[in-house]
């Protein structure tokens, strides 16, 4: 089985976003059966600007493969951020296409990234676990 995971905070970023999506990842590798695989699809640090976080493009952990992408530095500038994850949107599409995932899990610490995920599960008819994180999905109920 090959288990398409998408976030867009994961180590070595800072914040509770990557740590809960790092942990996460290596409980799942720890849990796969042997032969299937987890490729996680996350981007370089870039939660703060004052600290720079380095990583590799591409890691490999046992069962796990990383991909890290660049997107444009956001500032927490909202038409920055836009920008940043229409890059991330772009490079996962070109990323998973035709990847022969069987499972895709998303950690929408941002929504857009449920979105995405979403979007290539249909795409694929593919079944989706969501890590619903952001706050706006209830911001919207309340209002």
């Amino acid at each position: 089985m090959t288990i398409l995971y998408l976030t867009f905070y994961f180590e070595p970023d800072l914040g509770a976003g990557s740590f809960r999506n790092t942990a996460l990842v290596r409980e799942l590798s720890a849990q796969l059966a042997p032969g299937d695989t987890l490729h996680v699809i996350t981007n370089h640090p870039n939660r703060y600007d004052s600290v720079r976080q380095v990583a590799p493009d591409h890691e490999e952990w046992h069962n796990v493969r990383i991909d890290r992408l660049a997107v444009a530095p956001h500032q927490n500038n909202m038409l920055a951020q836009i920008v940043a994850f229409y890059h991330y949107f772009r490079q996962v599409h070109r990323l998973t296409n035709g990847g022969g995932y069987e499972l895709v899990i998303a950690s929408s610490s941002r929504l857009f990234t449920a979105f995405l995920a979403a979007k290539i599960s249909r795409r694929y008819k593919l079944q989706l676990v969501l890590d619903n994180r952001d706050i706006l999905r209830e911001n919207l109920l309340s209002v």
